[in-house]
């Protein structure tokens, strides 16, 4: 039997929340979002089904966040106009960055469908594809660009820390449950346009990898005939919808530590772009590490976000003692 949604959003809520905000919004949210999901399931609306559960969810993330920055804001003892300010720059840079890569990353498909409207409607299918990736590029360059050249409180840290894991959820449940159904959609839109043929409007083409949400890649890892005979590209895009939504947290990590040495525009520009094309190059060359089985799957999904948190680690440590790095 499938569990009601919601069903562990209370345990977490508890620890983050205090009584009087679970009792008057974390259970009106989460009664909602039961009685709306079972009355979509009770229609048959498997879609609408999914859209209030990824909605709630959303919602129930708002409220987290919104409880853990009342949280801090009430133990911050020393919070300067100079900081609020930063905070405020980063943030603005972090949006207009996301926005302006997304848009980057669908010219290409902008350029190719035309104007027209049923193609503007594709091109919100690929919106999820481009948000995973958006998502910690800009939060990196507002990061990098928004607390450059000043020192960076710890009070001020963990506030963008927090931010980075936020962005993380958000990409998270974007790869894992929206982007799979958003590339099924595209994929469908694209063969009933290239065969030109009405009757496929009624034939659901078979997912592949990138079309499989996160519990049907488990589902396709337990139920292989073969135990010694492992399809390495599930496995791998699997670990990597685990792994990429922290790609934000993991940069972030990564901009602060670098922000720690007073580097001059043009290098910082030279840092940002090499930052973000490194993860891109550690993505890659882990998937081809995975497929031929030179790495473990998890291993080379994962690869990005540790060789980015050691060198945070490394870069950290020697601003600690003075030392440029190497």
């Amino acid at each position: 039997m499938t569990p009601q949604p919601g069903a562990r959003l209370r345990a977490v809520a508890t620890r983050l929340c205090d009584s009087t905000t679970i009792e008057r919004v974390i259970e009106p949210l989460l009664a909602d979002l039961r009685l709306e999901y079972a009355d979509a399931v009770k229609r048959g609306r498997l879609w609408k089904s999914r859209w209030v559960r990824f909605a709630g969810y959303l919602t129930f993330m708002k409220v987290l966040a919104i409880c853990g920055s009342e949280r801090f804001l009430q133990r911050a003892e020393r919070w300067t106009a100079d900081e609020d300010r930063a905070l405020a720059r980063t943030i603005g840079i972090s949006t207009v960055a996301m926005v302006a890569t997304a848009c980057l990353l669908l010219a290409p498909y902008r350029a190719s469908f035309g104007v027209h409207s049923s193609e503007w409607r594709v091109l919100a299918y690929l919106i999820p594809q481009a948000i995973p990736l958006a998502i910690p590029v800009g939060f990196t360059l507002g990061t990098l660009w928004g607390l450059k050249s000043r020192v960076v409180s710890r009070q001020l840290k963990r506030v963008v820390l927090t931010l980075a894991i936020i962005c993380s959820l958000a990409s998270f449940g974007t790869t894992a449950w929206i982007r799979p159904a958003a590339n099924q959609a595209f994929r469908e839109f694209t063969f009933r346009r290239i065969v030109r043929d009405e009757s496929a409007s009624t034939r659901t083409l078979p997912k592949g990898p990138n079309e499989l949400t996160l519990a049907e890649l488990r589902q396709r890892l337990r139920s292989r005939p073969d135990a010694d005979r492992v399809d390495r590209n599930i496995e791998f895009t699997y670990h990597m919808v685990l792994a990429l939504p922290w790609a934000t947290l993991a940069l972030a990590f990564f901009a602060l530590s670098v922000n720690q040495w007073r580097i001059r525009r043009v290098g910082l520009c030279a840092i940002a772009f090499s930052t973000c094309f490194g993860y891109y190059v550690l993505l890659v060359t882990g998937r081809t590490y995975a497929l031929d089985g030179t790495l473990p799957a998890y291993a080379a999904a994962w690869l990005p976000n540790i060789v980015f948190a050691a060198s945070s680690a490394a870069l950290a440590k020697a601003a600690q003692t003075n030392t440029p790095p190497a």
